[in-house]
């Protein structure tokens, strides 16, 4: 028989010790799985993961022509000055023979005379009318056009040949003064005229008689004052004789009209031109000007210029107002063509033009760092978006920030501005990584986040510059010429980003008929 006392127990312990031994091991082991667990997140990378941020409100998109300046669409109109030259030198309204015979005239001294001219055919604007056209030709007109000056001249000659016999008071009698040549013949010399000509606000000539004068009448190699007077009163009868039938040669001009020419220009400029099934071309015309009225020749031209804030917008077929021809514009014309659109740059292809830029780059504060993996940028609604950062290293996960979104027009290329951690980053980098939250993160984006706009820029080239040579009508061609595209603006729209390119140049329009 066994002891009572080694009834229990194994290899002579009692069973209560051996409980106690189990009990103790599964203690030790919970408390070092804890330890090991707090050691492992004290020691291991900081995750963060926020949430993404809530959108803004959205905003309106900036109207495409808002701050855009004037931009000229130009073409040159023409009027023939045949008829006025064919009035002038129908005998029926000047003639060519201009004299007193038979009955002798008397000067304002008491002077005898008489004399005896005649003309040559009229030409207009010939090298002669310019040497003898008198500087001030359009002040007769400032009192008759309300004190403007009229932008145009056109200087009329005819070559004169004259006589003038006459009978001073101081003169032997019977012994008259022949002045036209000592042997009897005639001398030289030019009438001239000078027409003031401009353009009513309704697109009409207007013209008026500004100055005829008589050059070259000089009765005799004398220094008498009566036959000085003499010369003054022949030279003022042969111009009242040609200011008459000038001033029914101008009311011809009156009559001419550029009014329908331009106002078909105008119908077509304010029609859409198609750049392809999805862009369209507005000219957006407002307003009519002109260079000016020039003559030469026998031609009178102007440059017209069409006066708007041309833009290239993409969808359907837009639906233009009808708009009225407007009455000629006083105000200077504009300098230049330039045409605005927005190119949209995908959020997608950005995102991937970033990362391609920044992946791998180390950000590090106080001995720790992270490296980045990739970026992704969206729209957050207001003109604002938000980016993303993904990362590894002693910190991993994601982070959100918000900015806006801008364009250094010296470098042609996209930035962010007031990069900021949105709340719930900003709360989460405070708990679990303040290193990370005060590093150089949000600076180093700022001026590392940066993507060139030459893609958009490329993209309104390539729509614009294959019709500019293209014909609006049977009479109507373009021939542009653009010589810069740049973008000047970025917007944060919802399905991408918009880059506001202008490309600036010239654009002519060339027409046949246009007097």
């Amino acid at each position: 028989m066994r002891p009572a006392g080694r009834s229990r127990g194994i290899a002579g312990r009692p069973w209560s010790c051996h409980r106690c031994a189990i009990i103790a091991m599964r203690r030790s082991c919970v408390v070092w799985a804890v330890a090991l667990f707090f050691a492992g997140c004290s020691l291991g990378p900081s995750r963060i993961q926020p949430p993404a941020p809530e959108p803004f409100p959205p905003a309106q998109r900036p109207a495409l022509s808002a701050t855009e300046t004037d931009s000229a669409i130009s073409f040159s109109i023409r009027a023939d000055l045949s008829m006025l030259n064919d009035v002038l030198n129908d005998e029926q309204v000047i003639p060519k023979r201009f004299d007193r015979g038979g009955t002798d005239g008397k000067s304002a001294q008491g002077a005898m005379y008489r004399y005896h001219a005649e003309r040559e055919d009229f030409a207009i604007n010939a090298p002669a009318a310019g040497l003898y056209a008198r500087r001030d030709a359009g002040a007769a007109l400032r009192d008759w056009w309300k004190g403007v000056e009229l932008s145009a001249n056109v200087f009329v000659s005819a070559p004169l040949r004259y006589k003038i016999e006459m009978h001073p008071k101081t003169a032997s009698v019977g012994v008259p003064t022949q002045c036209g040549g000592g042997d009897g013949g005639s001398k030289q010399g030019m009438l001239t005229g000078s027409v003031a000509i401009d353009m009513t606000p309704d697109f009409r000539l207007v013209a008026s008689v500004a100055d005829v004068s008589v050059h070259g009448v000089d009765p005799c190699a004398s220094d008498r004052a009566e036959e000085h007077v003499v010369a003054e009163e022949v030279q003022k009868a042969l111009a009242d004789s040609v200011r008459g039938g000038l001033q029914q040669a101008v009311e011809r001009l009156n009559t001419v009209t550029f009014n329908d020419r331009i106002e078909q220009v105008w119908k077509l400029l304010r029609k859409p031109v198609r750049l392809n099934p999805d862009a369209w071309l507005l000219f957006n015309v407002e307003r009519v000007a002109h260079g000016g009225l020039a003559s030469e020749g026998r031609h009178l031209h102007d440059t017209i210029q069409m006066i708007g804030k041309p833009v290239i917008v993409f969808g359907d077929e837009p639906t233009l107002p009808s708009a009225s021809l407007p009455p000629l514009d006083p105000r200077p014309t504009a300098r230049g063509f330039r045409v605005v659109t927005d190119v949209g740059m995908d959020y997608q292809k950005l995102s991937d033009a970033l990362t391609d830029r920044l992946r791998g780059e180390r950000v590090s504060n106080e001995d720790r760092s992270i490296i980045i993996t990739e970026v992704s940028v969206r729209s957050n609604g207001g003109n604002q978006v938000v980016m993303r950062i993904d990362f590894r290293g002693d910190a991993e996960g994601h982070a959100y920030l918000v900015g806006k979104p801008r364009l250094n027009p010296l470098t042609q290329t996209l930035y962010f501005e007031n990069l900021r951690y949105d709340a719930a980053t900003a709360q989460q980098l405070g708990k679990s990584a303040k290193w990370l939250f005060h590093s150089s993160l949000r600076g180093f984006l700022a001026t590392e986040a940066v993507v060139g706009v030459t893609q958009a820029t490329k993209k309104m080239q390539n729509l614009i510059v294959p019709v500019l040579n293209q014909r609006l009508s049977p009479d109507l061609v373009m021939r542009g010429k653009l010589s810069s595209f740049q973008g000047i603006g970025v917007f944060a729209d919802e399905a991408a980003l918009q880059v506001r390119v202008v490309a600036e140049g010239t654009l002519d329009l060339l027409t046949s008929g246009g007097s």
